[in-house]
């Protein structure tokens, strides 16, 4: 029986002792209260638009050069505009560039009679040097004159295309650029 007497104080003690230690514990680790802020709702206008001083600068800045020279007739965008791949940006006067495509045309049919005239030539003198007649001297001056109005007439063809070119760049395009 002491046995049990000794078996029960010392089970009694462990169990006061583990209570006592749990209520220490349960202070230490009870929080702190937490410090809210508060605050006071109140009617009051808001404004939609704020103005602030800034600076703005483009997405991308490109130079823009015309392929021909002369007297801006039109602008297609507004300063500060989006502007998209392609779009017109310029029309320069094309009066000029008229003249000049019809100046070209002109010299074309001008140097075709001279053609006319010297084919007219060398069939005129062929038979003539072939019998004898006439020297053949001036039957290949003809035929000279013939090749050299051809490869005047090819550069007048040439002539008229770059005038024709010149006029279509009358408005001016940005190319390859996207904004």
């Amino acid at each position: 029986m002491q046995h049990s007497f000794k078996v029960f104080l010392f089970t009694s003690f462990i169990f006061l002792v583990s209570c006592s230690n749990e209520k220490q514990t349960l202070d230490q680790k009870a929080p702190s209260p937490l410090q809210v802020n508060t605050i006071t709702v109140h009617k009051e206008a808001v404004p939609i638009w704020k103005k602030y001083t800034a600076m703005t600068k483009a997405s991308s800045q490109q130079a823009v050069k015309a392929r021909v020279s002369g007297v801006l007739e039109k602008r297609y965008f507004e300063d500060g505009q989006v502007v998209k791949k392609g779009q017109k940006l310029f029309k320069i006067e094309q009066s000029e560039y008229i003249a000049n495509l019809n100046i070209a045309k002109a010299k074309k049919a001008q140097d075709e009679a001279a053609f006319a005239l010297a084919k007219a030539d060398v069939q005129r003198y062929a038979p003539l040097v072939a019998e004898g007649l006439a020297p053949r001297s001036i039957l290949e001056q003809y035929q000279a004159n013939k090749k050299k109005l051809l490869a005047i007439i090819a550069g007048d063809v040439a002539q008229i295309h770059k005038a024709q070119l010149q006029l279509d760049y009358k408005c001016l395009a940005k190319i390859n650029v996207i904004f």
